[in-house]
């Protein structure tokens, strides 16, 4: 039976037993429910995963609140599930290496040499035993004059092709040379020393295996005399195990006219390699590239308008799968038929919502898919196409099932520059879009980007009746590198007025009400939160701040201890910094204040966010301080998030009161 097929006879039989949720009373969903981590999912929304045989699925769950990664056997056998806890520390990433073994990769904040510092681990979930064992033991190692136990900072770069073809996996750690990984082999059980089989080379970072097992092609940039890192890059290949590498490529990152490109893996013709490339528009496309005559040979696809986000293989080959670039909402280019004819039943079933297989097994006979949309959160299902079995494995956040979610358009304004500026319009279910008070809501990053899917942040301001105006000002990626170089050294100048532009844009067309608008933003975003609050406090009510930057320059000084300070300093300098540091003018802001942060915060130091609250005290200025102990830069636990939301909610509707309410609807099951 094929794929399509089964689908819609199996939604067919669902529809039958769709229940009714009854009206709900026209008020405010609790803050809570959108301040939950998924029930499903993880806190970045990470996809479910099958084994490579199919036997079990392995997905991030919230267990009171917490993190967890659970192992599920897709017989239904409840007795076969296995479960392990994250605890405080930040789930990255997890992936099958084996039918039986899970790897798992975990950050924690740390200190080094007197450095506050993130940490990665690896360990491995053994789902036959239920036993958890770190991947990698540490070993004495000669550092400087002295020998001493050196570890590496980062441990979780897996260099392995997975799932793996046997019981070793490789993985880059700079053991040797601080900064400068070689690449170790391990055992999977676990718990060992390691073998060094690949030294380290000047100016790579990062190394790439083949479908064979083989490590052929290593890419970085070099340091500078003081260990920092320079915007050289370097490139080295080799053909087979047996040669030696050879370079090439070294090109200054800058170079956009010249020979800058990014290294995006192997194809199955030897000696030809995909690279990342600007195209004539300007925009990132695929092409071939011949390391015998280091020249592109061919173009793989590229978009006159979206830069080329990243590839996909078939698993176990060097065969390209799919190209994916995000336009409004996520795109993905499938070259397999399979997957193209797959894709299509789930659009046809689907429809209205963006859907899309995320994990296979081997055999491609088992499959999970997940849905979304703006006012839809994602849900996972499993189909296997042999037995003729489909089952929905949940939703992100059933707390929100049969709730009236508001849906988000696409829309464009002009910046005073005559910039084009996509954004983004949320309106709450049931309302015209007139008059509405209003949440700007610019995003983090800046070299980041917003997009047309489900947000938790833009659905909970909405249940309040607010509009949410989005907007991926100068600086926001995907738009080419012109569009992204715009913003460099424009902190406070034109990405700010970008976003004052949008607002007036809202405005003018009618659909603000000017005299209730408030601003809210997380990391950059919080600083633009910031700079509002000082810079053009007539526009706004107030301002919310998470982990925002307050002072450009200290932001460059807090980098001095890291190996990308260099490359921060160039970005981020400009002669007026001071000038649109919102922490050395408080006295000029004229809105109560909101500043959010965690005291565990590796990204953005939390002074920046004590700073700015000291400032505004001594100032006189109306200013809300949420301190999250050991809370991180992204809200990865519930109890953070739980309290950062309520005391902006209590905030926001302090200062902006409620709008129309979205009214609740009768739905069905099936409908969401």
């Amino acid at each position: 039976m094929e794929f399509g097929e089964l689908m819609f006879r199996t939604f067919a039989i669902a529809c039958l037993f769709s229940i009714a949720v009854p009206a709900l009373a026209q008020e405010p969903l609790p803050v809570e429910d959108f301040a939950r981590i998924p029930i499903i999912g993880g806190p970045r929304d990470d996809s479910i995963r099958l084994s490579p045989d199919g036997s079990h699925y392995a997905a991030i769950v919230s267990v009171k609140g917490s993190p967890a990664l659970a192992s599920v056997p897709t017989n239904g056998d409840a007795e076969g599930i296995r479960m392990t806890g994250y605890g405080d520390y930040d789930p990255r990433w997890y992936a099958w290496a084996t039918n039986r073994h899970l790897l798992i990769s975990f950050g924690f904040p740390y200190r080094r040499y007197g450095v506050e510092t993130t940490e990665t681990r690896l360990v491995v979930f053994d789902i036959e035993k239920g036993t958890l064992e770190p991947l990698i033991r540490i070993r004495e190692a000669i550092v400087g004059k002295e020998a001493e136990k050196h570890f590496s900072q980062f441990q979780d770069d897996v260099v392995s092709r997975l799932p793996l073809k046997g019981d070793k996996i490789n993985v880059a750690l700079d053991q040797d040379t601080p900064g400068l990984p070689g690449v170790f082999s391990f055992d999977i059980e676990g718990g060992t020393v390691g073998t060094r089989i690949l030294r380290e080379r000047a100016g790579v970072l990062e190394w790439e295996e083949d479908a064979n097992g083989v490590v052929r092609l290593g890419y970085g940039l070099f340091r500078s005399s003081s260990g920092y890192l320079r915007q050289e890059a370097r490139i080295v290949f080799r053909q087979s195990e047996d040669d030696d590498f050879t370079t090439q490529a070294t090109f200054d990152t800058r170079d956009v006219e010249g020979g800058a490109f990014d290294v995006m893996g192997f194809t199955d013709e030897p000696g030809v390699i995909l690279i990342r490339d600007l195209n004539e528009q300007g925009r990132m496309a695929i092409y071939k590239f011949d390391t015998s005559t280091s020249k592109i040979v061919d173009t793989v696809f590229s978009h006159d308008k979206y830069d080329v986000a990243g590839v996909s293989f078939m698993p176990g080959t060097d065969r390209l799968a799919s190209v994916a670039y995000v336009a409004d909402s996520p795109v993905r280019i499938h070259f397999d038929d399979l997957e193209k004819q797959d894709q299509a039943a789930l659009q046809r079933l689907y429809p209205g919502l963006n859907s899309a297989i995320v994990s296979r097994d081997m055999s491609r006979t088992k499959a999970i898919a997940r849905t979304e949309s703006t006012s839809s959160p994602p849900s996972y299902y499993y189909f296997d196409t042999e037995k003729s079995i489909y089952a929905p494995l949940g939703s992100a956040y059933p707390q929100l099932h049969g709730r009236t979610l508001s849906e988000t358009s696409a829309i464009t304004y002009e910046a005073r520059d005559g910039l084009r500026i996509d954004g983004y319009l949320t309106v709450p279910k049931g309302a015209e879009a007139k008059n509405l008070p209003m949440i700007v809501h610019p995003h983090g990053g800046p070299a980041s980007r917003d997009t047309l899917s489900y947000d938790y942040w833009v659905q909970y301001f909405v249940s309040r009746g607010w509009a949410v105006l989005q907007m991926n000002f100068r600086g926001s990626t995907g738009y080419g590198r012109e569009f992204e170089d715009a913003g460099d050294g424009q902190w406070g100048k034109a990405m700010q007025e970008d976003v004052t532009d949008g607002l007036k844009w809202a405005v003018a067309q009618g659909i603000a009400d000017p005299d209730r608008v408030c601003i809210v933003g997380g990391s950059y975003g919080g600083y633009v939160a910031l700079q509002a609050a000082v810079a053009t406090p007539e526009l706004y009510r107030c301002a919310v701040s998470l982990n925002g930057v307050s002072d450009i320059q200290e932001r460059i000084n807090d980098l001095r201890h890291y190996s990308s300070y260099l490359l921060a300093r160039e970005y981020l300098r400009q002669e007026d910094a001071e000038v649109y540091s919102p922490a050395r003018h408080a006295d000029k802001a004229g809105i109560p204040v909101l500043v959010g942060y965690g005291t565990k915060d590796r990204v953005v130091d939390a002074d920046h966010s004590r700073r700015m609250i000291s400032a505004l005290k001594r100032a006189g200025k109306e200013v809300v301080e949420v301190e999250l102990v050991d809370g991180d830069h992204g809200l990865t636990l519930e109890r953070h998030r739980i309290a950062f939301f309520q005391a902006m909610d209590a905030f926001l509707q302090k200062h902006l009161g409620l709008g129309p309410v979205p009214s609740s609807e009768t739905a069905s099951a099936a409908d969401k």
